[in-house]
């Protein structure tokens, strides 16, 4: 029987994560921003490949990758938002599911940074309506968030699907790893290979 593996994306989650773990700042200052980018259906079929404790008799196919995005303001802010819209469309022309909520600007913007809202609430809800609805036996949920337990715990309580989590190799998991809750750390090596260094805040000619 061939597993059909879903894989849950929470996009800022893990670029930060991926900063955090291998590209601290130097000298007090941030490094390049594209450092911490990836490629989503890469991650995906990275994670689909590493079978839990390296069983070969796992037969898995990549389902879906879903990712789950902050859109910056036009209004606000055009430039970031023009990024964002050739990022997410070189997510979707690969193959990735995008799913993206406005970010919340306070009024110290931008001394203050915007702020993702709902992203972790509209992947919770889609992990358990698509686990209920069958559409996936393994489901990946790449974030170490811990307000996505709870929809990891409805699923896990579910027959027939099975329950896994990814995170950056030195950052915590959501939860530890168990019999039944799969993690896959992630390595310095693992980013390098699905790693996108483009500069999106760069027009690009055609």
């Amino acid at each position: 029987m061939t597993l059909r593996v879903m894989v849950f994306i929470d996009a800022q989650n893990t670029y930060k994560g991926a900063r955090d773990a291998f590209f601290p700042p130097r000298g007090g200052q941030e490094q390049f921003h594209t450092l911490g980018n990836f490629h989503p259906i890469v991650l995906g079929e990275l994670l689909c490949a590493r079978r839990p404790g390296g069983n070969p008799k796992e037969d898995r196919q990549l389902e879906q990758v879903r990712v789950y995005s902050g859109q910056p303001s036009n209004a606000r802010d055009p430039k970031g938002y023009a990024a964002q819209r050739r990022r997410v469309a070189g997510w979707s022309q690969s193959g990735a599911l995008v799913t993206e909520r406005p970010l919340r600007y306070p009024q110290s913007w931008p001394r203050e940074k915007a702020q993702e809202k709902g992203i972790d609430v509209a992947l919770a809800v889609d992990y358990v309506v698509l686990a209920e609805k069958g559409r996936f036996d393994v489901g990946i949920i790449v974030s170490n968030d811990t307000d996505l337990r709870p929809a990891v715990e409805h699923v896990q309580s579910l027959a027939g699907r099975s329950v896994e989590i990814a995170v950056w190799l030195g950052t915590h998991p959501l939860d530890q790893p168990s019999k039944t809750l799969w993690c896959h750390k992630l390595s310095r090596q693992d980013y390098d290979q699905i790693a996108d260094l483009t500069d999106y805040n760069i027009r690009r000619a055609g």
